[in-house]
């Protein structure tokens, strides 16, 4: 049986997709949320006053979380939490649930939580896998208090290489010699199987937003050969937004040395959108 482990991190970052492959699944017909009950998250009420709760029982992971958010060491860590925070707590404990469930063999490291309010309902939990960027999972409330809805964009990482390698390849059959990077913004629940291929994250409904980097060897902008290239990605059902960067030579490094020397270049934009 896997166990999967959740380590602490001292900060939280922004982005959200590295380097992944994807493996062969069903084509998953709606792209939906996925529910986890309060039982489930070993949560048992829903708590939104400042009365004051004593003698909770926390792991160590879930009190540094909260020391961060609130400070208040002393009485966090004996347990004693005011009514919001302990609403916190089980939005906290609802994420790593959900993640427990939806990626069993990975090792995540829970980087923040930031709780829902009303002028956003859900709560916001960043985590990360060994040296990668940071990723986002979605926390919203469900029917009376007593349910979450989960979502996360780590299927980013798991479809990110597969998903380049089609730009390219549409690239290339148009005559352009390119290498590309895409970042997944968009959240999603578990109907989208971590194992999904390209062709069935293309068929989800709406469209998730994504953001491509796009790497050619001229130096000079010509935006003739952007528009083609929005014309043939549109064509073929890549949606999102895309800067072609022009480097001025070989583009043969690391996608990692792309990305680093990308604010030296000059670049063109375009975005590719849902035509149905």
């Amino acid at each position: 049986m896997t166990v999967l482990l959740f380590l602490i991190s001292g900060c939280a970052g922004k982005e959200a997709n590295t380097k992944g492959t994807a493996a062969e699944a069903e084509k998953p017909e709606t792209c939906t949320e996925t529910e986890v009950t309060a039982a489930e998250a070993g949560i048992t009420e829903t708590c939104t006053g400042t009365d004051e709760m004593t003698g909770i029982e926390m792991t160590e992971t879930e009190k540094k979380l909260l020391i961060d958010l609130y400070g208040e060491k002393d009485r966090i860590e004996k347990g004693d939490l005011y009514s919001y925070q302990k609403e916190a707590l089980n939005q906290l404990r609802a994420g790593r649930n959900y993640l427990e469930q939806r990626y069993p063999t990975h090792v995540f490291t829970l980087e923040s939580i930031d709780p829902g309010s009303r002028l956003r309902p859900w709560a916001e939990l960043r985590f990360r896998e060994n040296e990668s960027r940071s990723f986002l999972a979605k926390i919203k409330p469900g029917q009376e208090g007593k349910t979450y809805v989960c979502e996360d964009n780590y299927y980013g990482y798991l479809l990110q290489e597969a998903y380049d390698a089609r730009i390219e390849e549409i690239l290339a059959d148009a005559g352009f010699q390119v290498r590309s990077y895409t970042i997944f913004l968009s959240t999603i629940g578990e109907v989208l199987d971590p194992a999904a291929t390209v062709d069935e994250l293309l068929a989800c409904a709406p469209k998730l937003n994504r953001e491509t980097s796009v790497y050619v060897s001229d130096a000079v902008p010509d935006r003739s050969h952007a528009d083609e290239m929005q014309r043939v990605l549109n064509k073929a059902g890549m949606v999102g937004s895309y800067w072609v960067y022009y480097t001025g030579q070989d583009i043969g490094m690391t996608v990692r040395e792309l990305e680093e020397g990308k604010s030296q270049w000059e670049s063109l934009f375009f975005s590719c959108v849902e035509t149905d």
